[in-house]
Order: structure tokens, then C-alpha cells, then sequence
């Protein structure tokens, strides 16, 4: 039978002490309190309401969309001015913000 080496007393992480042991300790405790309220809260007003909400958005959008095709076109070509330019202005955005901060007062 092998017995097991006999070891001191030692810290979780070198560099700590007994006392940011027992730090560590309370705030996963605290941690452990906020999940089980969470829990034991049970479902919000949101929680309830966000399917029905999105069902009845989505829902007008493809009648919409079904039903108007000047909409659709129009929307269309909205989405796509937006997804190029946008990155654009924060590229320019981020031109200006670099020139400022390599000015020295």
C-alpha cells in the first residue's frame, strides 16, 4: 500500500493569501445566491411576451413584403446602402479619431 507524501499547508494560487482565499470564497458564494434567486424567480413579463411579439412582427413583415413589392424593392435596397455603408463611415470615423490622437499639445 502506498501512503500519500504529507503536504503543508498551501494556497489555491501562489501569490495569495488566506485572506484573498476567503475573498474568492464569498464572492462565489454571492455568485451562487444570484443563480439560484434567478432560478427560483421564475419566468419575467418579457420571457412571456417575446414569441408572441415575434411571431406577430414577423408575421406582418411577410404580408407586407408579400403584398407590397415596392416595399420589398425599397427595403431592398435599404438594407444594402446600410451594410456598405456603414463600415465605410467608421472607417472614416477611425481616420480622424488616428489624426487626433497623433497630435501633441
Amino acid at each position: 500500500m502506498r501512503t500519500l507524501p504529507v503536504v503543508g499547508p498551501t494556497t489555491p494560487r501562489p501569490g495569495l493569501t488566506y485572506g484573498d482565499c476567503s475573498k474568492e470564497l464569498e464572492a462565489t458564494e454571492r455568485e451562487n445566491i444570484v443563480t439560484i434567486a434567478r432560478e427560483n424567480r421564475g419566468a419575467s413579463t418579457w420571457d412571456s411576451l417575446r414569441l408572441p411579439f415575434f411571431v406577430i412582427i414577423t408575421t406582418f413583415l411577410l404580408v407586407l413584403f408579400a403584398t407590397q413589392k415596392d416595399t420589398l424593392t425599397t427595403t431592398t435596397a435599404l438594407a444594402t446602402a446600410l451594410t456598405t455603408g456603414l463600415p465605410l463611415l467608421m472607417k472614416l470615423v477611425g481616420a480622424f479619431a488616428e489624426k487626433r490622437s497623433d497630435v501633441k499639445a
